[in-house]
């Protein structure tokens, strides 16, 4: 008794120093989630996680109560193993998710059982349970189609927005990275013997992105005063998908993405799938076509050519089109 008493008097005190005691996965994901909000527990290389992973924690959550309820239990750390967690995943491919957000939420049952396993609550810490992705279709733009939509945007909030995008077209950050820079721009612009160029380090993952500036980003920097209106991403990536639309962007992609575990195909309008990371997209398959892929490999900050090559993702249009017009293809019968 004075052992848990004792217990209780931590947690209320300091819930950094309490010792962990709860029986059911959901109740230890809430603590989990609580010390992420609130600062106090860290990545494992240090850093607060950002909101987009803390909501995908509330997300599965979400579905992983659902799943308790379908089953009319709580399921505690004894209870989870490997036939459990993937009778989750086919609970989660039941509701119609895509391939990508089913491994999304294992990944976070993974790293929930491998915190659970740490304190000392779970007897399995989630191997063997695999999470595979899928390269869905991804667009990027040219130039001529950002030049479109510069034609469209007469707004002051459009131009202004759309002045974010061309810059990151032609820098290449990430787009919480690209946030940090567009607060304050002069604060990351250095110059080496005459010329200029960005330096900011990745706050997530510590990777340092130094790319040139050239006269399009310093003109559209200079025009703003280095000042501009920074919004929510999802307002951000809205406005440009209004704006593709407006500048007639709406030849038709064939998605191909896996959804309730089965392959579907459908086709979308390009301005529909237009959002933030566009932007970083794009800089990649347009530097691809000039320059090495070593070098855009490094200044994406791609670990490796192989890695950057599922994330440009040519079409195979791009790959075939030196083709065209090749007598083997006009031959008379």
């Amino acid at each position: 008794l004075k052992n848990i008493q004792k217990m209780q008097l931590q947690k209320t005190n300091n819930e950094i120093l309490a010792v962990v005691h709860y029986d059911t996965i959901s109740e230890y994901t809430e603590h989990l989630i609580r010390l992420m909000e609130s600062g106090v527990k860290l990545t494992e290389k240090g850093k607060v996680y950002d909101e987009s992973t803390i909501r995908t924690y509330r997300a599965f959550l979400r579905y992983f109560n659902e799943f308790q309820q379908l089953h009319s239990a709580k399921f505690t750390f004894a209870e989870m193993n490997y036939r459990t967690a993937e009778a989750f995943k086919g609970f989660l491919n039941d509701k119609n998710l895509t391939k990508n957000s089913v491994s999304a939420y294992t990944k976070k049952l993974k790293a929930v059982l491998k915190e659970a396993f740490r304190d000392g609550l779970s007897l399995w810490n989630g191997s063997g349970l695999k999470t595979p992705i899928e390269l869905t279709t991804q667009v990027s733009q040219n130039l001529n189609e950002v030049r479109r939509m510069k034609d469209v945007a007469v707004t002051k909030s459009a131009k202004n927005i759309l002045d974010q995008y061309i810059i990151n077209s032609f820098l290449g950050l990430r787009y919480h990275t690209f946030k940090e820079f567009i607060t304050n721009p002069k604060l990351y612009i250095k110059e080496y013997e005459g010329a200029n160029y960005v330096d900011i380090t990745d706050s997530k993952n510590d990777k340092q992105f130094i790319i040139p500036l050239g006269e399009t980003v310093l003109s559209i920097l200079h025009e703003n005063d280095y000042q501009f209106n920074v919004v929510s991403r999802q307002f951000f990536s809205s406005s440009l998908k209004l704006l593709a639309e407006k500048a007639g962007i709406v030849n038709v992609v064939i998605k191909n993405i896996t959804i309730g575990g089965k392959k579907s195909a459908f086709a979308q309008s390009k301005y529909k799938m237009i959002s933030s990371h566009t932007a970083r997209r794009s800089f990649a398959t347009r530097l691809s076509r000039k320059l090495s892929k070593d070098n855009v490999a490094n200044l994406t900050t791609h670990s490796s050519v192989q890695q950057l090559n599922t994330y440009i993702r040519e079409e195979n249009i791009d790959k075939i089109k030196h083709l065209f017009g090749n007598e083997v293809f006009n031959e008379k019968i």
